[in-house]
């Protein structure tokens, strides 16, 4: 996260995520889990998690004004 604090004054950042398979319902989890394997195969293993409001938070500690 420290990469982005660097960046120039009024950056942006644009990324996807997905929330802790542990804060998923069933249904979520299994179709998440068929995404991560797909993805995966291609090459993109999903590694990162997070979760909305801490991650907003970090952000916002970084500088991010609007999240």
């Amino acid at each position: 996260m420290e990469f982005v604090a660097s960046l120039p004054s009024k950056s942006g950042i644009v990324f996807d995520y997905s929330l802790p398979p542990g804060l998923m319902n069933e249904e979520q989890r299994i179709g998440h889990e068929r995404l991560a394997r797909r993805v995966a195969a291609l090459g993109e293993p999903w590694l990162t998690y997070f979760e909305p409001t801490p991650l907003a938070g970090e952000l916002l500690r970084l500088g991010f004004e609007l999240i």
